[in-house]
């Protein structure tokens, strides 16, 4: 890993609009990228480049394995996140499994018309990361369901962030406490 480098968790359901389409998934790719360049990690200071990995997750296989609208919408986007830009260098993976089990991708992720297991995977993953030396863990995500789970990370991370959507909520208080960054950008309403 690089000296100078981040990672985000982003909850990729909580950064579309509306219902799944190509032009909402390319919207959130899109609004992930800005996000990456303004929010999660700010202008550097000085010209040196700041890696930041996104893993994205959300509901994308069906019960029997098979891959969601969600996803797909996603593939044909996710391209556009690659890149090196003011200072960022950006590089996606899209999460079908939890770190601790790369080889075992995660079916039913989607049913009964809603995300299963998706908060679950994130915070695994964001316990899993907070100790390997990153300069930065951000979860990207509106959901209050994160708060324990920030409040954990925060104990091991050099920096734990999270960002949403803006507002006020009831355990800012406690999670500023523990050292979270809360984090909100206009351009995600």
């Amino acid at each position: 890993m690089p000296a100078r480098s981040s990672v985000a968790l982003v909850d990729f359901r909580s950064l579309l609009s509306g219902p799944t389409s190509d032009a909402a998934c390319r919207d959130a790719v899109e609004l992930i990228g800005e996000l990456a360049r303004v929010a999660i990690l700010p202008v550097p200071e000085h010209p040196a480049v700041h890696d930041l990995a996104v893993r994205l997750y959300g509901g994308f296989r069906d019960r029997g394995g098979h891959p969601t609208p969600e996803y797909l919408g996603l593939l044909r986007h996710v391209g556009l996140l690659r890149n090196l830009d003011r200072g960022v260098r950006t590089t996606p993976e899209v999460a079908l499994n939890i770190l601790h089990l790369p080889g075992d991708d995660l079916v039913a992720t989607y049913r009964s018309g809603e995300q299963k297991m998706v908060d679950t995977m994130i915070a695994a993953d964001a316990i899993e990361l907070a100790g390997m030396g990153y300069s930065s863990v951000t979860i990207v995500s509106n959901d209050d369901d994160f708060v324990p789970v920030l409040a954990s990370v925060a104990r091991f991370a050099d920096v734990t962030q999270w960002l949403r959507k803006s507002r006020i909520a009831g355990n800012d208080e406690m999670l500023t406490r523990q050292g979270v960054r809360l984090l909100s950008d206009p351009i995600w309403q």
